[in-house]
């Protein structure tokens, strides 16, 4: 009986470490899951964060290139970015981000000014805007991320297709509309079209808008200005004088002009 007794005590002793055990292991557990799950939430709410930066340092060059395209003000980007900065040092305060900031100056095949470039009235056209940046979210010693955004807007005139046999003729200038990437520029309607000049003479009223891929001749996809022509016209010179000026769902513009080629088809 006394051999029985020291047995059940033995297993009770070690039946009691086992749970102490246990106990401990699962606190531990808890706490680190607590811990981990915490920090997992602060890294995501940092990422979060990066990601309103990096977002709205793009769409501050959009509306900086749209006002440069109407205004010209070279400045106006670098005066929109110093003010971002301040802004997101308002905006997270806890935080404390700093956002630091370079924009091009010079360079080939784009020249920039202060981060600004517009190259118009040539066969390839553009309106274009730079700027690198690095952010530091200086209350949990997250320093130095880096990225670089641009935005473009390129238009390419291409060709003349005059479909002389036609009742009533047909002119169809064509042309490319890009954004960066380079991408197609999709969702371009008539109304977004602000010159339309052929030899000279106002073609916006009397033509419509047609996109489709160009297989053949271009290898791109393209946009068609169209229109006939009355009794009392001329059939279009070749090479024919071409002027187009043009916005965008993000109001920037780029205005191209150059003498095509006309294609009799």
């Amino acid at each position: 009986m006394r051999k029985l007794a020291r047995n059940n005590k033995g297993q009770f002793i070690v039946i009691a470490v086992l749970m102490i055990s246990i106990m401990v292991i699962s606190v531990a557990t808890i706490m680190y899951s607590a811990v981990t799950y915490y920090r997992h939430e602060r890294w995501e709410e940092y990422l979060s964060i990066i990601d309103n930066v990096e977002m709205g340092s793009y769409r501050l060059l959009e509306l900086s290139l749209a006002n440069y395209t109407l205004s010209s003000n070279s400045l106006v980007l670098t005066a929109n970015l110093d003010q971002w900065q301040r802004n997101l040092l308002n905006t997270y305060p806890q935080y404390r981000i700093a956002l630091s900031y370079s924009v091009p100056n010079g360079g080939t095949p784009v020249y920039y000014n202060q981060g600004l470039s517009m190259s118009w009235n040539q066969t390839v056209s553009f309106s274009a805007a730079k700027a690198s940046f690095s952010v530091n979210v200086t209350s949990v010693g997250l320093t130095g991320y880096k990225f670089t955004r641009s935005v473009l807007l390129n238009m390419t005139l291409l060709d003349v297709l005059f479909y002389s046999k036609q009742k009533p003729k047909l002119v169809c200038v064509r042309f490319s509309l890009t954004v960066e990437g380079p991408t197609p520029l999709m969702g371009v309607a008539k109304s977004n079209f602000l010159q339309f000049r052929v030899n000279g003479v106002d073609k916006l009223s009397a033509s419509n808008l047609t996109r489709g891929y160009d297989a053949e001749r271009n290898k791109c996809y393209v946009y068609e200005l169209r229109y006939s022509l009355s009794a009392s016209d001329t059939d279009p010179p070749s090479p024919a004088p071409i002027f187009i000026r043009m916005i965008d769902y993000r109001n920037i513009r780029v205005a191209a002009q150059a003498s095509l080629p006309v294609i009799t088809v």
